[in-house]
């Protein structure tokens, strides 16, 4: 606990003593978004332009080629990073498999793997601030859908019948394979081109999630989400670590999870982890919700970041670990001891580049990268909720963080009244 109060002082006179005075430019959330839509469609469509190594529609390997060359270029054109170098040679290698006509598979998992690291090098939020309230989005789906796609998600909605192309149905078993509720979210808040599908701006980020996984699940049947609550419940640990967080199932198709499960458990799972979201974050438990703290913090962090309000991301980013690792710290340690000395070190080195003014891109890969550290710690600290030794040693760090920080306060308003604590307000 000396070193971990070394520590914490180390980080509060790093707060003090650094300028605080970055000038950042707006975010790229936005072009980073657009190009990862890209990406997803690519993998999802590209089977209905090349199949066997013969184009089978002109017009779609057409659109194929132009957008795995426009990816690149949004991407080239992002603010650059240590990532950024990577991320064109995957977008080449993208390009390569398109132009000599790639098998489907190929390529989908190339844009996949591409659409990910995207988001992660430049620290673009790809899960919900909460867990997703599917029976809300039931009620949307009524409201905003059925018109068009027809009440059971077959694409037959009286309102559709007219439109070209026709509205998706969500009930095509093939299709929602290759999809993620990720992709349906993105779908949802920004339209789709070319088709009369808008953008739903209008509603809040919970309902376009609630509505993501809604239609998410409406190719799969009861009996399969039945299948899939009795595999989650009784299911091996290499099922739950396929799955260990929100996140990973926000972005999860049911054919990039067939990889790494059996498929037809991959099916089944999903279908339940879908319509009941809530049984995975109830699975994760305290440890997991203390993660997701941190995780909101640092993403809060970047935010205010890109606003130009550098005191308040440095205040988020020491609150994502005093409040949102710390108090895990234990456990992370008892199963990986260089997990979790990986996770200081990224935090550590995001508080020094806000600190130092760095340029908006290199705060965000900072969190990207401790934001992919996080994905790891979840998937150690699956089963460890059960030990009462862990417990016991996470409930002490807090009291003992708590009377620390408490005996710092009292001394430096000893010695200097107008000293306060930097997130004092945050507790």
């Amino acid at each position: 606990m000396a070193q971990s109060f070394l520590r914490r002082l180390a980080f509060i006179l790093l707060l003090l003593a650094s300028g605080l005075a970055a000038a950042a430019a707006p975010g790229p959330e936005a072009e980073v978004r657009q190009a990862w839509q890209l990406l997803d469609y690519i993998a999802v469509d590209y089977a209905g332009a090349v199949q066997g190594g013969k184009v089978i529609s002109a017009g779609e390997y057409a659109e194929m080629r132009e957008f795995s060359a426009t990816a690149r270029e949004r991407i080239a054109a992002l603010p650059g990073n240590s990532k950024q170098a990577d991320l064109l040679g995957q977008a080449d290698a993208l390009i390569a498999l398109v132009e000599r006509k790639a098998a489907d598979a190929d390529v989908a998992r190339n844009a996949h793997a591409l659409a990910t690291d995207l988001l992660a090098a430049y620290g673009v939020a790809a899960a919900p601030a909460q867990t997703p309230d599917v029976a809300a989005g039931k009620a949307l789906y009524a409201q905003q859908c059925a018109a068009c796609h027809g009440a059971s998600g077959h694409g037959d909605g009286p309102a559709g019948a007219q439109l070209d192309p026709p509205p998706i149905a969500f009930t095509d078993a093939d299709r929602a394979s290759q999809r993620s509720p990720l992709a349906l979210y993105e779908a949802i808040s920004r339209g789709v081109p070319g088709t009369s599908m808008p953008a739903y701006s209008q509603l809040t980020d919970a309902q376009r999630w609630a509505l993501a996984f809604y239609v998410g699940g409406l190719a799969f049947s009861d009996a399969q989400r039945a299948q899939g609550e009795q595999l989650w419940k009784h299911g091996t640990p290499d099922l739950r670590a396929a799955l260990p967080s929100l996140p990973t199932l926000v972005q999860a198709s049911e054919q990039q999870l067939a990889q790494r499960l059996d498929p037809q458990q991959a099916q089944a799972v999903l279908a339940f982890l879908r319509a009941q979201p809530q049984a995975l974050t109830a699975a994760a438990g305290k440890q997991a919700t203390s993660l997701e703290l941190a995780r909101t913090k640092l993403r809060q962090a970047v935010d205010a970041y890109a606003q130009n309000d550098a005191k308040q991301a440095a205040t988020l980013a020491l609150s994502a670990y005093l409040d949102g690792v710390e108090p895990v710290e234990p456990q992370i340690s008892a199963r990986d001891a260089e997990l979790l000395r990986a996770i200081e070190t990224a935090m550590g080195k995001l508080r020094s580049d806000i600190g130092k003014g760095m340029p908006p891109a290199q705060v965000e890969a900072d969190a990207a990268q401790a934001l992919a550290l996080f994905e790891r710690a979840d998937a150690a600290l699956q089963g460890s909720s059960g030990s009462w030794m862990a417990a016991f040693l996470g409930s002490l760090t807090i009291l003992l963080r708590e009377g620390l920080e408490a005996l710092l306060i009292r001394s430096w308003s000893a010695s200097s009244p107008s000293c306060a604590r930097p997130n004092a307000a945050k507790r």
